[in-house]
Order: structure tokens, then sequence, then C-alpha cells
């Protein structure tokens, strides 16, 4: 998480009116002892912390965050073993109109979703697939995570069926996608469908960059951070 935090704020106030940005700031500044008013934090690993550390207060942490890839489903669950949180083995349905063993033997990581595309566990670690049957060392499923008879497997890591973008998104992933099935590599694709393909992404971007009234959508003002 350290890696995409974008701005991070602390306040000592119950309403939370007033809030100090905290710069970010090295190890070797780091101060432990004495807790106090914040004014930097540490980047640590997969976290941070707070220069100097805090008694009480509120933080806002504002961050980048990786959207899941779409991904068509790969196959059924036809049979599997998991005993408590420890999958140890899991088959697919060969007969199944998804089953795709050339996809899944490509990669080494699968998800798992549900009938509706609702994603229900992520980044499983396998070695190959064999007649349906996977080749797996005993995987240890994150907390909340599960998976039945029925579910499907989605190729790769941070795989998902539903898209997370907003749905202002979809004209631009379909004219990407007919495209792509016109002229396959994009570096293949003609002068007139790159300027087409521009002029969407631009469009989206203005919408992207324009305020609305739904507080839960934060704009993005500045569209170098917005690239195709």
């Amino acid at each position: 998480m350290s890696q995409m935090i974008d701005t991070i704020q602390w306040t000592d106030s119950i309403s939370g009116t007033y809030w100090q940005t905290l710069y970010k700031s090295y190890t070797k500044e780091k101060i432990t002892l004495q807790p106090g008013y914040p004014f930097a934090y540490v980047p640590y690993h997969d976290g941070f912390y707070l220069n100097p550390p805090i008694q009480r207060g509120k933080l806002w942490i504002s961050y980048e965050r990786t959207v899941k890839k779409a991904q068509k489903k790969a196959g059924k669950i036809a049979s599997l073993t998991l005993v408590g949180d420890v999958l140890s083995a899991l088959t697919l349905d060969t007969t199944d109109s998804f089953y795709d063993a050339n996809e899944i033997n490509n990669d080494f990581y699968l998800c798992v979703v549900d009938k509706y595309g609702v994603l229900k566990a992520s980044n499983i670690q396998y070695d190959s697939i064999s007649a349906g049957v996977f080749s797996l060392s005993p995987f240890t499923l994150a907390t909340g995570e599960t998976l039945a008879v029925g579910d499907y497997i989605l190729v790769g890591k941070n795989t998902c069926n539903i898209p997370e973008f907003p749905d202002i998104c979809e004209s631009f992933l379909i004219k990407y996608m007919v495209y792509d099935a016109k002229y396959s590599d994009a570096s293949q694709w003609s002068a007139e469908a790159k300027q087409d393909m521009a002029d969407s992404f631009k469009s989206l971007s203005y919408v992207f960059a324009h305020s609305n009234d739904d507080v839960t959508q934060v704009q993005i003002t500045n569209l170098d951070l917005i690239g195709f």
C-alpha cells in the first residue's frame, strides 16, 4: 500500500474540521520515542509509520488502486478438496463450454467467481492442468474467501468477471474490442481506427475530469495522469 499512497492527512479534532497534510519522509527521519502531533509519514513495506506517532486523532488517506483485469470464465468447478481454509485439490468439468485448458496452462494463478460473476476467491496458485485436474500445492484462502462446486475460474492474478470500470467506459471498451477483433494486434490498426480510439478516449477523459453531483466519484483534474 505504501507505494500507492497519494496523500495522508491528520486531524486531532473529533469533528474533523481541520486537516493537516503530512509530507513523505524517510527512515532516518523517523521519530519513535515521543508521541505527538505528526508532521510526516514514513513508508514501510506494505504500510507506513506516522512521524512522530500519535495518541489520538483521525487519518484521511488518499491512495491509488489498480482496477482488476476483466476476464472471461475458463472452466466450471466439478470437484474440490477444501479443509478449513486450505485448498488441496481442484478439478474442472471438461465438458463445460467454458473449459479452456490452453489458456489455463499459459498462467499460474486463478480467481474464482460464482455463476453470476461475483468474486469469491483470488490469486490461487497452481502449476498446470491436465484432463481437468489441477496440479497444485495446498493453498490457504484469505479470510472470507471460499469456493464450491459449480463456481467458475478466471485465469490470471487479480481478475474479475464483472468489470470494475464505471458504466460510461462501456462504449469505449466495446469499440476497442471491435477494432481488436478486426485488426488483432494494435500495431496493425489503421490510422483511422487509432484516431477514432484517441478521440473516444479524449472524450472519456474529460468526463472523468468533470465535476459531478455524486461526491463518491472523485474527478481527475490533471489529464496527464490518464493516458492511452
